[in-house]
């Protein structure tokens, strides 16, 4: 048959063959074309029932883009034994696996679960790959356990999805995830690393009493809702650096064995940070707070606090709760060797300290220690008054010689326009302005060199019968002690700001 073919296709003429030949080849390139477009548009799809047999089967699953019809529940199955791959497949009904095993991996990434999805006390004893999925209904992971790890990256949840009490033995992958109906993650256990980066939390998000063994990554992602971590424990500290908390941030009665940091956070409701404990350090510093927002900061027990005391210090609830913030922070950056953040927050609780006083020792306590002296750790405070001073004393020194000259200025005529033409008369302020300046300079300069003037044998009686003589003397040794006491408190402020001359000091009095 085959050289019959062969002969009748032979004997034809050549045009014809080339032309049959052309159709042949025809039909050999788009009829697979025609079958895989075909496939593409009808996607294999399958009964539930005929999908638990597959995974019941003693070969692996390996499987892509196929609809499973109809409710899945796979409880009858107790455990699968053989690796099991589903990428990409859709999934119209409810899908119950509740106290299955799976022993080996199990992929559905990019899969849809149309139904409500629950896999409640099952066991992932390999990894659990469920990255780019969407679960339509309800997601249920209660107590469910991933000792291999789990990803969910980019996943989208519709409607509630439940992880309370799961435990991850590996790492727990939410990066880019979605919560659209809220996310509960109470008691959760995560042994290794949580890593929640860019995740979407449209409505509360609760972490509620759960145990971070590593350091937890909150970075980028937003609350819609109430962040609740309250009673957790981060072992190893948590990045919190969170685009927004839109609700309230609950992070009272946590456990911390590093450092807690909110980089570049913004909050705009109230902050619970009540019996919040850690042997790290709390990081608000980087936090933005939006007018309306709240701090509530009652016994803290971190070993560390740093924050932007001028811009936050005023959100913190309770004059009290303030003090003692302050002083933490003030120890914080002692300790750390940052004076710069030590000495923001001594002035803060001084000056919140000085609020409490009334009458006298209030208007002392500003006019002196605060605007003065800087409570010490302000340099520019007492520099600014010994400028004041010598300026002031300046003026007053040149009193007499500026009214001595501007009587003989008018004796002379130069203060009367009369016939003199607009440029004498530019020519008269001009002369006038320069010598009133030399004077006051001259008036300055007698003033500086009594500022340091390390005695006071410029202050002499001089004619002891009269009153006035002791007046100006008592003046006189008062401007020396001003001028002393300003220029310790800039030693003293300048000491306390600076490690170098706050060591040069210590050598100096030691």
């Amino acid at each position: 048959m085959e050289s019959l073919l062969r002969f009748r296709f032979s004997a034809l003429p050549t045009r014809k063959r080339l032309g049959r030949g052309a159709v042949l080849l025809l039909l050999l390139i788009v009829w697979p074309a025609a079958g895989q477009a075909t496939q593409a548009q009808e996607p294999d799809a399958i009964p539930a029932e005929e999908f638990v047999g597959i995974m019941a089967g003693d070969e692996a699953a390996d499987l892509a883009d196929l609809t499973v019809e109809g409710d899945l529940d796979l409880r009858s199955l107790r455990q699968v034994v053989r690796p099991f791959r589903c990428q990409r497949c859709r999934f119209t009904g409810a899908v119950v696996a509740t106290d299955l095993i799976f022993e080996r991996i199990v992929d559905v990434r990019g899969s849809v679960f149309e139904g409500p999805t629950d896999l409640s006390a099952a066991i992932f004893e390999d990894r659990a790959g469920f990255e780019d999925s969407q679960f339509e209904g309800p997601a249920t992971f209660g107590l469910t356990r991933f000792l291999a790890g789990a990803s969910f990256a980019g996943s989208e949840f519709g409607e509630a999805a439940v992880f309370e009490r799961a435990q991850f033995g590996d790492d727990a992958v939410f990066s880019n995830a979605n919560f659209a109906s809220g996310a509960d993650f109470e008691a959760a256990r995560f042994n290794e690393t949580a890593e929640f980066a860019g995740a979407g939390f449209a409505a509360d998000g609760n972490f509620a009493a759960a145990d971070f063994t590593e350091r937890a990554s909150f970075v980028r992602a937003d609350f819609a809702g109430t962040a609740n971590f309250r009673g957790a424990t981060m072992a190893a500290g948590a990045n919190l650096g969170v685009n927004e908390f839109a609700g309230d941030l609950m992070l009272a009665g946590v456990t911390a064995g590093g450092s807690i940091e909110f980089p570049g956070a913004v909050l705009y409701e109230d902050g619970f940070f009540v019996n919040l404990s850690s042997t790290g350090t709390l990081v608000l510093e980087e936090m933005l707070l939006h007018p309306d927002a709240e701090l509530l900061m009652d016994r803290i027990g971190a070993d560390g606090l740093t924050m932007d005391v001028e811009r936050q210090i005023d959100f913190v609830q309770g004059t009290l709760v303030k003090e003692r913030v302050l002083e933490l922070v003030e120890r914080t950056g002692r300790e750390s060797g940052d004076l710069a953040l030590a000495n923001r927050a001594r002035f803060q609780l001084m000056d919140l300290q000085g609020e409490r006083k009334e009458g006298l020792d209030r208007a002392v306590d500003r006019l002196v220690f605060r605007d003065v002296g800087g409570y010490l750790v302000r340099p520019l405070n007492p520099i600014r008054a010994l400028l004041l001073l010598i300026l002031t004393g300046g003026l007053i020194r040149s009193a007499r010689s500026l009214g001595e000259s501007v009587r003989g200025w008018r004796q002379a005529g130069m203060l009367r326009r009369g016939s003199a033409s607009p440029r004498q008369l530019l020519h008269r302020v001009l002369l006038m302005l320069e010598k009133a300046t030399a004077r006051v300079l001259a008036g300055i300069a007698a003033t500086m060199k009594v500022a340091v003037k390390p005695k006071a044998d410029h202050i002499k009686l001089g004619d002891p019968e009269r009153t006035r003589e002791y007046l100006k003397v008592g003046v006189l040794w008062c401007e020396f002690l001003v001028y002393k006491l300003v220029f310790a408190a800039i030693v003293l402020t300048l000491g306390n700001s600076n490690p170098t001359i706050r060591q040069l000091l210590d050598a100096v009095t030691g």
